[in-house]
């Protein structure tokens, strides 16, 4: 038994013979252009789903530091009016001050007027995303369900009691001194009430 076909055209066509026992089939061949054209159009609809599935695993945006005249070690400028500020203890006063659209949270010294520190909200970051912008955490401490990961003088504050990569980040802080961590070991379970 033997199915022909006789659609082939030289250079065009190519004819495709598939043998069974007892029988030979034979198909149509496939033109070359359109074997082209199918690989092209292939091609194209993998690297669209490649670019789909990056841009699913999203960017984060600039992380964003506090203005700079209220960086620690800087002499405090004047503060707006609407300046919330309160002695915390001794020499200590904490402001919350809204300044270039975002608020910003700013501890200095009274008898130095020098900042000591300042804390900016960052609930759109993860703590994976900070880890993957700035790198491994030189320390980090918990302290009843308060986490802080720090980078040096700058850290993030967290407030979870199931420290993970997706993990919300509630402020950024840049301090004048380093804080006291203990060295970073990655997301391992940790006591809730140990440091």
């Amino acid at each position: 038994m033997s199915i022909q076909s006789n659609l082939a055209a030289p250079g065009i066509i190519r004819k495709h013979e598939f043998s069974f026992p007892g029988a030979v089939i034979q198909l149509p061949g496939i033109p070359l252009l359109v074997t082209i054209a199918t690989m092209v159009v292939l091609s194209l609809m993998l690297i669209i789903f490649g670019v789909l599935n990056v841009a699913r695993t999203g960017t984060i945006s600039k992380i964003l530091g506090p203005p700079r005249p209220f960086l620690p070690g800087n002499s405090l400028p004047l503060l707006p009016k609407d300046a919330g500020c309160n002695h915390v203890e001794g020499d200590i006063v904490s402001c919350i001050v809204h300044e270039l659209g975002q608020d910003v949270y700013l501890t200095y010294g009274a008898s130095s007027r020098m900042i000591v520190r300042v804390a900016i909200g960052a609930r759109e970051y993860k703590i994976g995303d900070l880890i993957t912008e700035w790198g491994f955490p030189s320390g980090f401490s918990n302290n009843a369900g308060t986490i802080l990961v720090a980078w040096g003088t700058r850290s993030a504050v967290l407030y979870t009691d199931s420290f993970r990569p997706e993990s919300p980040v509630k402020f950024i802080q840049y301090d004048l001194e380093e804080q006291p961590v203990s060295a970073w070991r990655g997301f391992k379970p940790f006591e809730k009430s140990g440091s």
